[in-house]
């Protein structure tokens, strides 16, 4: 047993200060590989700084030594020093066989500090050094699925799923699953998490929106209810699962699944929309306008829960439901031109016509290139007697409905009824 063989044993039997002393003295007339063993004991004791000094020794005295660069250069990676790491792998030149791992490791530094690009290049050049090299399609598939190319990182991570080292890593095929989906190649992207057989509630809740994308709704239940199961709290799943049980018909489910969620996430507007929406379609009227009002107190410029109570109140003819929803509960100069246009409608049809021409001069601020609503505004001014205003609403409404000739002819008749008057 050599004298470095010694101190690993001593080490492995707790007697590290005795190991220590030893290897500090060999150290002095080791050869360069002994003092680079010497090194790697040391990094794995922790010993960072001893490392550090010993490493700086042999390149002083064996500037060619690459291997010595490489763990230079990783420690000070690990200590940020990334100037210093980058100068020492840089030196490492084109024909030295540690030249590629100096490109992985440079890569490495320069994706650390936010030079994807660079990495890329890197990368990219190790790549045609050795392309049958499992390690090198990892680390490109890794950063180009970080940089959000899908396309590309799943060229590597599907090539990696054909080796046998990598086959059934289970980020492997979870990061292939990822990058087809998120290309839309779902089938794909559902073959592969069906190969992975994971437990892991992000993996499984992707799993089951590819099933819900490519309509295998019963699939997409199955799966998500697991993750329910799982982690009641992951609150992305409620309105999936929710319309997933609707698509297979199992809408009381369905309604069930959004109240849970509501529960979970108590401060998901949309969630209340859509169980306002469902229970209202279910028949359950009351808890409809309940929890859509629970939706607009979370965002009361939340425009679909508006827009969603509109309608409902409309259908139920409840106007003073309306009137208040659009004047108490909302910030309605905010909001899109079609509430104000709504409200001067509703007022109109209670005959509160000053109010009613107050809204639809405000709606005409954000709307005036609406047609439907200039013909609307038309038609209510001239009913108040407001002719000249009436006929330049008109006027810009035939602008853009030239074919309407009703209202055209009715145009021209006003501006003839005026000369006659006027003469």
């Amino acid at each position: 047993m050599n004298t470095i063989d010694n101190a690993i044993a001593l080490i492995q039997h707790g007697k590290t200060e005795e190991a220590l002393e030893i290897l500090a003295s060999e150290a002095k007339n080791a050869n360069d590989e002994e003092r680079l063993d010497i090194a790697q004991i040391y990094i794995e004791l922790g010993l960072i700084d001893r490392a550090e000094k010993l490493l700086t020794k042999i390149i002083d005295k064996q500037p060619s030594l690459s291997v010595a660069k490489l763990m230079l250069a990783e420690i000070y990676t690990d200590e940020q020093k990334d100037d210093e790491a980058i100068l020492l792998l840089n030196e490492i030149r084109e024909t030295d066989p540690y030249y590629l791992q100096a490109l992985l490791q440079l890569a490495d530094v320069y994706q650390a500090q936010g030079l994807n690009e660079v990495a890329l290049s890197k990368m990219l050049e190790a790549k045609n050094i050795d392309p049958n090299e499992p390690l090198i399609d990892l680390a490109l598939g890794e950063l180009t699925f970080a940089l959000g190319d899908y396309q590309r990182a799943s060229i590597y991570f599907q090539k990696l799923s054909h080796d046998p080292d990598f086959r059934e890593d289970k980020n492997i095929l979870s990061k292939l699953a990822e990058s087809y989906g998120l290309i839309g190649d779902f089938e794909n992207a559902l073959l592969f998490y069906e190969r992975l057989d994971s437990d892991n509630p992000d993996t499984l809740f992707r799993y089951g929106f590819i099933a819900y994308k490519l309509e295998r709704y019963e699939l997409a239940v199955q799966i998500w209810e697991q993750v329910k199961e799982e982690a009641f709290e992951y609150t992305s799943l409620y309105q999936y699962l929710a319309d997933a049980y609707e698509q297979t018909g199992q809408e009381d489910l369905a309604f069930q699944t959004l109240e849970e969620g509501m529960q979970v996430d108590t401060l998901n507007k949309e969630l209340y929309l859509e169980a306002a929406k469902l229970a209202l379609k279910l028949n359950h009227f009351d808890k409809s306008i309940k929890y859509a009002n629970q939706s607009l107190s979370l965002d009361n410029e939340y425009e679909d829960a508006i827009l969603f109570l509109v309608e409902t109140y409309k259908n139920q003819g409840d106007t003073d439901a309306l009137i208040d929803l659009l004047t108490h509960q909302t910030d309605i100069d905010v909001l899109n031109g079609i509430f104000e246009w709504e409200l001067a409608k509703t007022l109109a049809e209670e005959e509160v016509f000053d109010q009613a021409l107050n809204h639809y001069q405000n709606a005409y601020n954000k709307l005036k290139h609406d047609s439907e609503f200039l013909k609307e505004y038309g038609y209510f001014l001239l009913e108040e007697g407001r002719k000249e205003e009436a006929t330049s609403i008109l006027r810009s409404y035939i602008k853009l409905e030239p074919a309407d000739f009703s209202v055209a002819e009715l145009l021209q008749r006003i501006i003839e009824d005026d000369e006659v008057i006027s003469d």
